[in-house]
């Protein structure tokens, strides 16, 4: 099941060869896509991406929001019944780059409906009530997280009162997209305090 969806990933991100906005994810994920092989026969509970810092996040996406869920309902993606998408509603606080609605829905890879699940391992999940700053790309004409899983950060407020931008990436791998070779790391959670985060993407953006 796990390998199916390792294929699905890799598919519907061809996709994304004829969208100007969403091409540099594209190019990021699919040099992953040729190495993925090797880690389904190493480790299929993780999701392999090419690195990206945070100038290139910001650069490579449509918009940045800052922002709280509202909704999340999953459904068939066609007719077929194969393949689950989940559409998650938000409400936004601030557009860190960009601009657009104060409402905006985010499209995800995966979900569940009744009893039947289409797990994308490593795919953020996203609750309403979660406040979030997001790094979308624009799929013909649909927001979606820029590189599945390392646009997403969720905003927490840590035991000493200070708020943090969270970025779990236990279950992924991250490759160098210039050597493709992967990159070790100590820790697979990324934390930043909150008010630096947006300001240094702002500074990025230009604002």
């Amino acid at each position: 099941m796990v390998y199916v969806d390792f294929i699905y990933i890799f598919l519907k991100l061809k996709k994304l060869r004829n969208n100007f906005e969403g091409i540099f994810m594209y190019n990021r994920i699919i040099i992953s896509g040729f190495i993925l092989l090797l880690f389904l026969f190493i480790d299929v509970n993780s999701l392999t991406l090419a690195n990206a810092s945070l100038e290139e996040l910001t650069n490579e996406s449509a918009v940045v929001i800052h922002g709280s869920v509202e909704s999340v309902r999953c459904e068939w993606e066609d007719e077929s019944g194969h393949t689950i998408r989940t559409i998650v509603g938000l409400q936004v606080k601030e557009y860190l780059k960009g601009s657009g609605s104060s409402f905006l829905q985010v499209e995800q890879m995966g979900g569940q409906i009744g009893d039947i699940g289409d797990v994308i391992v490593g795919t953020p999940i996203l609750n309403k009530g979660d406040e979030v700053i997001l790094f979308l790309v624009n799929d013909q004409g649909v927001l979606k997280i820029h590189s599945i899983a390392l646009g997403c950060y969720k905003v927490v407020q840590t035991s000493d009162g200070l708020r943090r931008a969270v970025n779990d990436l236990s279950d992924t791998h991250l490759i160098d997209p210039e050597t493709d070779k992967v990159i070790s790391r100590e820790n697979s959670i990324l934390s930043y305090e909150l008010n630096q985060f947006m300001n240094r993407i702002r500074s990025i953006a230009g604002r």
